[in-house]
């Protein structure tokens, strides 16, 4: 939508002063224009109103001299931000984005929201074209950052997973020039590799031995999963999605970077609570229990998952229902084929696919399994839910996996009417 649309309402609604573009005011003298400016004070005229605001953000930046942190990644980056949140927020009067304003307009809009009262700022940035951390980075000015991962994903804007790397290490680049801390995946050697530390410090997390915080064992115990890092140091966090294991190191790396204390950091996580649509757990009255993960999919997250969900335990069957996962570039049915040859090997009782693209996730599923397996496929969303209705019963556990935009949402409400997502 355009902004200039909703002037009208902005001043109805007390808006003291309008940005506005070039090309918009030119027209406001015509009759036929939305809304007239003539007679109003404070109207400041650019040649692009985005622009504008990102320029209006990085000096309010540029006056803050606290800590500045930003968080990238292929996948789990607004979860880890917001353990970084509840971590680093209990020590220092912090400003956090919201949700997942992680573009070239949420990263400006939190920078408004900045003044005097706050001593850490922390912002998850995204990326979907090259080039585009980077341009964040400028604006931000980070002197802390992490990388998450590196995963395939929106390779339509992309082209390959080598301009992926290269947008996501621009973070680093920033916050290392500054003499900063940059927490990486040290699992991932070719990440590590493309990291130079120049004149700040590199710290590494993951699961193999030579991370600076190595994850040396996680296991399931009740309403959780129990971690420990460097063989000595245990975390409890209250979610059955053991791919966040990794996300909870890689925030406690950087929250003990900054000179936060294990033991404070301990009791903190057990009681923060997950982000809703990431691995949540939902009891329906009808005895069944469904995991809405249905935030985001790729590749990757889409197999994290599919590990989780098998180490669960239930009195009844196992139900994967996935959709479409977008903005794959041209190799888009390869992957979904890929997916469902290896979901084939996993022990999952049922398996309901949704959308196009997961015919070719049932071709892979079958091409291993063939048809012994319960697989079911559907174009869309109210299919899937009609069969669901009949097929689901008490004891079943259901985990929901697909891209933002397929919104499976719209299946559990049919179960849980009251389900704020």
């Amino acid at each position: 939508m355009d902004g200039h649309d909703f002037l009208r309402q902005a001043r109805e609604g007390g808006a003291s002063a309008f940005v506005v573009d070039q090309k918009f005011y030119s027209q406001t003298g015509n009759p036929r224009s939305p809304f007239s400016l003539s007679g109003y004070e404070n109207v400041i005229v650019v040649r692009d109103t985005t622009q504008a605001l990102q320029r209006l953000a990085a000096s309010i930046r540029k006056e803050f001299k606290g800590i500045c942190i930003g968080v990238t990644g292929s996948s789990g980056k607004t979860t880890t931000k917001e353990i970084i949140r509840a971590l680093v927020g209990s020590r220092w009067e912090l400003l956090a984005s919201e949700g997942n304003q992680n573009n070239y307009i949420g990263l400006p809009l939190t920078l408004l929201k900045l003044d005097g009262s706050y001593q850490a700022l922390l912002s998850e940035l995204g990326a979907s074209y090259p080039g585009e951390i980077g341009e964040l980075s400028e604006i931000l000015l980070p002197n802390c950052g992490m990388i998450t991962n590196v995963y395939p994903c929106h390779l339509e804007g992309f082209g390959n997973i080598e301009n992926i790397y290269k947008t996501k290490i621009e973070l680093a680049r920033h916050v290392l020039a500054r003499g900063g801390t940059m927490v990486i995946g040290g699992d991932d050697n070719h990440l590590v590799s493309l990291i130079a530390a120049g004149k700040g410090r590199v710290v590494t997390f993951g699961i193999n031995s030579g991370n600076t915080y190595q994850l040396t064992d996680s296991r399931t115990v009740s309403s959780g999963i129990e971690i420990v890092i460097n063989g000595k140091h245990t975390f409890f966090i209250a979610t059955n999605g053991i791919f966040n294991a990794l996300n909870t190191v890689a925030a406690v790396a950087l929250a003990r970077e900054l000179g936060m204390g294990f033991e404070a950091m301990a009791r903190i996580l057990r009681d923060f609570k997950f982000p809703k649509s990431r691995f949540e757990m939902i009891h329906t009255s009808e005895g069944i229990r469904m995991i809405d993960d249905a935030y985001n999919s790729n590749p990757t997250s889409l197999r994290l998952a599919i590990e989780s969900f098998e180490r669960m335990k239930t009195d009844g069957r196992k139900v994967l229902v996935c959709a479409d996962m977008l903005e794959l570039g041209e190799r888009k049915e390869e992957f979904h084929y890929s997916l469902g040859e290896n979901t084939a090997r996993a022990s999952i009782d049922a398996i309901v696919a949704v959308g196009p693209l997961m015919k070719e996730f049932l071709r892979g599923l079958h091409s291993i399994r063939e048809r012994t397996s319960i697989a079911y496929g559907f174009e869309n969303n109210e299919e899937a839910r009609n069969f669901l209705k009949e097929f689901l019963k008490s004891g079943d556990l259901v985990l929901f996996k697909g891209s933002r935009s397929m919104k499976l949402e719209e299946i559990i409400e049919c179960f849980m009417p009251s389900y704020i997502h």
